[in-house]
């Protein structure tokens, strides 16, 4: 009995791995973050960045966890990014709103990022 007790947990914690690796949190654009990405790229409104965060999030996260954008240092995602791109071969107007996104969230030390919907991994 307890032998099977503790193979049951242990399938357990396999599922919750499992599903947390499959669902990522990511952050939802706020009115201050679309004003964030405005001062850079007038184009970029709340539209823009809530379907490059599900770009993000199917692009990125078919191979790997898409990370939350304040995960990684700037000096990180400059270096990994464009490589991940290569490697994906993501299309270069994909990843320039995949980017853009990454870039207006990773610095959450002026906004704080928003309760995220986490997003099916498909």
């Amino acid at each position: 009995m307890r032998r099977r007790m503790r193979f049951h947990w242990l399938v357990m914690g396999v599922v919750a791995l499992v599903v947390v690796h499959c669902v990522t949190p990511l952050p939802l654009p706020t009115p201050p973050h679309v004003q964030r990405a405005q001062e850079r790229w007038e184009f970029a409104d709340s539209t823009f960045l809530a379907e490059a965060r599900v770009l993000y999030s199917k692009n990125c996260g078919g191979c790997h966890r898409a990370y939350p954008p304040w995960e990684f240092s700037l000096k990180t995602w400059v270096k990994e990014f464009p490589e991940m791109v290569e490697e994906a071969k993501t299309d270069s107007a994909i990843a320039a709103r995949i980017w853009i996104y990454i870039l207006t969230f990773q610095d959450t030390t002026r906004i704080p990022p928003a309760i995220a919907v986490p997003l099916p991994r498909k």
